[in-house]
């Protein structure tokens, strides 16, 4: 075989090996698969939420946290943030903690 062939046979072969890269990928990250919408009941039968809502700067949440440990150190916290730069200057967040999953 000449240099061309050679060439050309190993393009293929390198495009054939990033196509399958690139599909791996694809069905590794979960692009292939499909996602099913439907209603019915929650997942979580009986659970305690509390809560509590802050404004300020998100370097002041962490006292928000240590709160919740200390209050219930059982609780799985869980922190929702919102902000709008562009109405207000500061940052709202919402606390709220999953503190007793009920059987």
């Amino acid at each position: 075989m000449d240099e061309l062939t050679l060439i050309v046979i190993a393009i293929i072969v390198l495009f054939c090996i990033f196509c399958l890269t690139i599909g791996s990928l694809f069905y590794l990250l979960g692009l292939t698969k499909t996602i099913d919408v439907g209603a019915g009941a929650p997942p979580i039968k009986n659970v305690v939420v509390a809560y509590k809502f802050n404004k300020g700067p998100y370097k002041g949440c962490g006292d928000l946290f240590t709160e919740v440990a200390k209050l219930a150190p059982y609780a799985k916290p869980i922190g929702i943030y919102y902000d709008d730069p562009k109405t207000v200057i500061y940052y709202d967040y919402l606390f709220p903690t999953f503190t007793k999953f009920l059987k």
